[in-house]
């Protein structure tokens, strides 16, 4: 189930209810993902400044939100660089090394998590010469 970015505790409210219905229908859990627009910003400690859908943002706190939206349900988070500034390939190296050991894909032997980050980066700059 697909939600937009909303205040953490409204979202939790959403995410809570959603997850009741589907059970009282019978059916099993399901995920919830929302997308988030961010412009990272080369000072790892700035504090989010919302943008559409999302925040200018330093890592540290991008990290911090990411898993303040893990705690309140959501299962994924769409990472979307529409209005990011700094180059791509920068970018994804830095979201790589950060976020990744904290939010490891279920299919990623955690020896192998730098291997995996590159093949990460080295996917999305193929996605984009493509598009």
């Amino acid at each position: 189930w697909m939600l937009y970015p909303r205040e953490l505790r409204l979202q939790r409210k959403i995410i809570r209810a959603w997850r009741e219905r589907t059970s009282l229908a019978g059916r099993n859990a399901q995920p919830a993902m929302q997308p988030l627009y961010i412009d990272l910003l080369a000072n790892a400690n700035a504090s989010p400044k919302p943008i559409h859908l999302g925040f200018q943002i330093g890592i540290k706190a991008l990290k911090e939100h990411l898993i303040a939206l893990e705690e309140v349900g959501v299962n994924h988070v769409a990472l979307n660089l529409r209005f990011n500034q700094r180059p791509v390939e920068e970018t994804l190296y830095l979201l790589a090394d950060e976020l990744l050991p904290r939010f490891p894909s279920h299919h990623t032997n955690v020896g192998n998590q730098e291997l995996a980050n590159q093949e990460l980066v080295n996917q999305e700059l193929a996605n984009q010469e493509c598009a």
